[in-house]
């Protein structure tokens, strides 16, 4: 008898664990790491705590965890093989969640082990561990389903360092089938640690985890909501997707209980409950009922296993209003209690689109560019907005990546105005994404401000000024004229040589301007090489240039491939001084040419010393913890063109706007921009001859072309 009373027990006790675990149909593996007591980096708070509230939550959710605090190299590498190693199975679910800090250099996203002294961001690649070894060990596996959670670019990694050691994660370069890839801030940006236990994206993760049967794109739509709501909006978690099935953390339906806000938590029971409440709300509103809080969207919520007797439901809505009412709970029955206040009227928003690099060669210019958009639209709606006509609107920006690709130009050029309804764009910053979009533009009516994109056929084609298609730059001609003047008449330059991007609209067209206007000076082009995007040797066209023994070499293209090749021309032994356009200025130009580069000259649109220029850099510092890049500047007299543009409009409209943007006359922080309505251009707009000395862009002086 004792014995069957015995196998009993063991049976419930069996029953009840067996009960207790969450039973999916794949096995479920997870690496956590959080990274916080750093010997030689800025110490931060809440990582380890993230790390050990992330896998408590994990294995709530059924996951096999192991997990990792203040972690040094060695013990980070080992246990990513490991976890690679346990991800070989096609029925597993993988997921890798870090937080403490990270960094990123040239595109490659690098994570700080504690042990890690790094003085210098070139050390990461041997001190710290790549981010893509884990993309890489998912990709090889073979396995369900892929997670990949960064609550990784926490600011100032290298205290002491140069302006560029303070940027955020970059967008990862593996491709890894069925993955999902959280990033806690948007690329280029930087994460908050947090005031708290957690750090805000952490905390709202959590909270979204325990939520039952809801699918994982729900979750992290309401984990960006949170973490929008908890910093102000100063951080907005960037997710990337490629799946093709559900996934949900917990099982169970998603019952209306627990349907809350990304930051709520769900009533849950009450133990001492006799009855049951059902709260029906006009208006989204946080609700409170027998000391528990949730915050719940429009709609009937239920509110289960509640004392009976007497409740007072309260709400709390948005806008700061609230209300109240007192309702009786019957035992073992519902009732029922219904809040009307429909919220405060919506304000009038202007919905205006943005794109241009997030990712690739180029992606520092495009996440300067759409966080200073940002950063505007921000402090003019804090101001009280803009009035057009006798309405007064609030200003959304709405960005995406087109990749610094043509083709992806048009695609999100068709979905700013034909979903998104956007009433004006600004961007891009290269002419080949500016050109092919005019259609797009004149079609739906609504007007584009170009950036960098400097090649005449922007906004004009064929004699005739494209309707919709303004800059807010000069223009190559002028660009060419300002360098082959300065080069002959300034530096002395007699013999020029040219090496360019035969692929590129940007490219060709300012190598045809130079080459005019250093013939017309007297000067002689002795070399004109040429080279296609993507080509990473320039030996063989610089050895023919080396050979003629020009004065100059004027190098007409980006950035990337600038620092490629000046370090080639130094490995050759060429000593001539390098020239270059708009398409030079970066810090990663200081960062990848290093001694090649120096003593370069370029012609810019700015005056890096002008206080209107150090007051916005300031600003933008002040924001993002963040240096800008040089071409924010430029989106930010975009922006000031286009309220000027929308004060004048009277109606909100593409086309009202693309009528008052031909006659904006108004002072940037990158001169007088006077619009042609013939051109669609900014007329005697100055430039700025710029030099690299000692790894720095030292302003020479205004120049303007004859």
């Amino acid at each position: 008898m004792m014995k069957n009373k015995i196998l009993v027990m063991v049976i419930a006790v069996l029953v009840a664990a067996m009960l207790a675990v969450p039973v999916f149909a794949e096995k479920r593996v997870a690496l956590v790491i959080g990274n916080g007591a750093y010997k030689t980096s800025t110490t931060l708070r809440n990582p380890p705590n993230d790390a050990v509230d992330v896998s408590a939550a994990l294995k709530a959710a059924g996951f096999t965890v192991t997990t990792l605090v203040d972690a040094k190299r060695d013990a980070m590498e080992k246990a990513v093989r490991d976890f690679g190693n346990a991800l070989k199975d096609p029925d597993i679910v993988g997921l890798f969640y870090y937080s403490g800090h990270g960094a990123q250099v040239d595109g490659a996203n690098y994570l700080l082990p504690v042990d890690a002294d790094i003085q210098a961001e070139d050390e990461l690649a041997y001190k710290a561990v790549n981010a893509e070894q884990v993309l890489a060990k998912m990709r090889s596996a073979g396995n369900k389903l892929n997670i990949v959670v960064m609550d990784a670019c926490r600011n100032n990694p290298f205290p002491g360092s140069t302006r560029s050691a303070d940027k955020g994660l970059a967008v990862v370069r593996v491709k890894v089938p069925e993955s999902i890839i959280v990033y806690a801030t948007d690329p280029g940006a930087v994460a908050q640690d947090g005031d708290g236990r957690n750090s805000p994206f952490t905390k709202a993760f959590i909270e979204q985890l325990a939520v039952p049967g809801q699918e994982i794109s729900v979750a992290l739509r309401r984990v960006t909501g949170a973490v929008k709501d908890a910093t102000g909006g100063v951080q907005s978690p960037w997710v990337s997707t490629n799946y093709t099935s559900d996934f949900v953390f917990r099982s169970g339906s998603a019952s209306p209980a627990t349907f809350t806000s990304s930051i709520a938590p769900s009533f849950g029971a009450v133990k001492a409950a006799k009855g049951n409440l059902s709260v029906q709300l006009a208006s989204a509103g946080t609700v409170s009922v027998a000391g528990l809080s949730a915050a719940v969207p429009a709609g009937t919520v239920p509110v289960n296993d509640l004392p009976a007797g007497g409740q007072t439901v309260s709400v709390r809505y948005a806008d700061g209003k609230s209300e109240s009412q007192t309702v009786t709970v019957p035992a073992g029955g519902t009732a029922s209690v219904v809040f009307t206040y429909c919220g405060a009227k919506q304000a009038n928003v202007i919905k205006v689109g943005w794109f241009g690099p997030l990712t690739g060669n180029q992606a520092v210019w495009g996440n300067s560019e759409f966080n200073t958009v940002k950063m505007l639209f921000e402090e003019i709606n804090a101001a009280g907005g803009v009035k057009v006509g006798d309405k007064t609107y609030t200003l959304e920006a709405i960005g995406y990546d087109n990749k610094g690709d043509a083709q992806e130009a048009v695609n999100v050029v068709h979905r700013l105005t034909s979903q998104d309804k956007v009433v004006a764009i600004l961007g891009p910053n290269a002419s080949g994404n500016a050109i092919p979009i005019a259609p797009i533009l004149e079609a739906a009516k609504v007007p584009d401000i170009a950036t960098y994109a400097s090649n005449p056929k922007v906004t004009v084609l064929d004699g005739k000024v494209k309707q919709y298609n303004f800059r807010v730059c000069f223009i190559d001609p002028y660009q060419g004229a300002v360098a082959a003047g300065y080069a002959f008449d300034v530096l002395g330059a007699r013999k020029a040589a040219i090496l360019y991007d035969v692929s590129d609209d940007y490219s060709q067209g300012l190598r045809q301007f130079f080459v005019e206007n250093f013939k017309k000076n007297g000067g002689t082009i002795v070399a004109d090489e040429s080279f296609k995007s993507g080509d990473v040797d320039f030996r063989p066209q610089l050895s023919k240039i080396k050979a003629q023994n020009p004065d100059i070499i004027f190098m007409p293209y980006f950035f990337k491939e600038v620092a490629l090749s000046a370090n080639q021309a130094r490995e050759l032994g060429m000593k001539q001084v390098l020239m270059g356009g708009d398409g030079w200025p970066s810090d990663q130009l200081i960062r990848m040419g290093g001694a090649a580069v120096e003593g370069s000259y370029i012609v810019s649109h700015l005056n890096y010393n002008d206080p209107d220029v150090l007051d916005y850099e300031a600003r933008y510092f002040k924001k993002y913890g963040i240096p800008t890049e040089f071409n924010g500047s430029l989106v930010h007299d975009a922006v000031l063109m286009l309220v000027d543009a929308l004060k004048r409009a009277g109606k909100p409209d593409g086309e009202s706007i693309a009528k008052a943007l031909e006659s904006v006359d108004i002072k940037g922080i990158t001169g007088n921009i006077k619009i042609s309505p013939q051109t669609h251009n900014p007329e005697g707009k100055d430039a700025g001859i710029i030099k690299i000395v000692s790894g720095k862009f030292i302003f020479q002086q205004k120049y303007a072309a004859k």
